[in-house]
């Protein structure tokens, strides 16, 4: 469980954040995955952030991972199943991203994209994911 806490402190926008902690904004909200490909290691992805991959590619800094709401409620289920208390400052962190974003509308996140639609990106998904994480969050 230590791994996988490490691993989901890796997605998270906090100052624990050792990896990506420069790279995504520091709101302890949560990016899809801590790597673009096997050859980017240590280069975020965020979903709500595509342009920035080219970026990464090209070799340039990528800095302003946006976080967004399906993998924030991932993150949120991934550290309840791991133990945390919810006075964990990861726990806050991420709950306090849940409950300034929280919305039936769009999957929080993608809506800064140029993209009108973007904000439908993943909607089912995060549906479902807010649902059980908020489910056992105790909300």
């Amino acid at each position: 469980m230590q791994n996988a806490v490490a691993f989901f402190t890796m997605l998270q926008g906090t100052e624990a954040n050792r990896l990506l902690g420069e790279k995504i904004r520091p709101n302890g909200g949560a990016i899809y995955a801590t790597s673009i490909d096997k050859d980017h290691i240590g280069v975020g992805q965020s979903m709500a952030s595509p342009e920035l991959i080219d970026e990464a590619k090209a070799g340039r800094s990528v800095s302003g991972l946006r976080t967004y709401g399906s993998m924030t409620y991932a993150l949120l289920k991934g550290l309840i199943f791991a133990g945390l208390s919810k006075d964990d400052p990861r726990m806050e962190a991420a709950w306090n991203w849940v409950s300034a974003h929280y919305t039936l509308d769009v999957n929080p996140g993608f809506e800064a994209s140029d993209d009108p639609t973007a904000g439908y990106q993943g909607l089912y998904y995060y549906f479902l994911t807010m649902a059980r994480a908020l489910d056992l969050y105790g909300s």
